[in-house]
């Protein structure tokens, strides 16, 4: 139960350390590095994907991403967690096509997150 969020309602644990760290963009961190395009954008960040979308509206608006691969939760494991239709919104917004939703893990008879994958119409896969 690491994050950028506080810990949630329906998150568990308890916090046993925090400091600060340094956060950067897709845009600026591939721009620095000199990376053209990204085949797979794998984000599995505890609630905090909607911001590594947008940190890559560059790359996502040039079409330099093929295909995102992200986490969706659906209880509050984190304050401020992004519901699944603002990620889906953002997401297809910039054209993306939903590929799959795949295994679903639940807490409580209720489904607490999956992993989906998400490609740009013009690749395939």
């Amino acid at each position: 139960m690491s994050s950028l969020l506080p810990l949630g309602r329906d998150g568990w644990g308890q916090i046993s350390n925090q400091r600060e760290i340094e956060v950067s963009t897709l845009d600026m961190y591939c721009s620095q590095n000199e990376i053209p395009f990204i085949d797979i954008l794998k984000s599995d960040t505890q609630g905090f994907d909607v911001e590594v979308i947008k940190g890559a509206q560059g790359l996502l608006n040039a079409r330099k991403i093929r295909l995102i691969y992200l986490e969706i939760t659906f209880q509050e494991l984190y304050q401020g967690i992004p519901r699944l239709d603002e990620i889906y919104r953002l997401i297809s917004d910039q054209e993306f096509e939903l590929v799959s939703f795949y295994k679903f893990y639940y807490l409580n008879r209720r489904a607490v997150y999956t992993n989906a994958l998400f490609i740009q119409p013009q690749f395939q896969i």
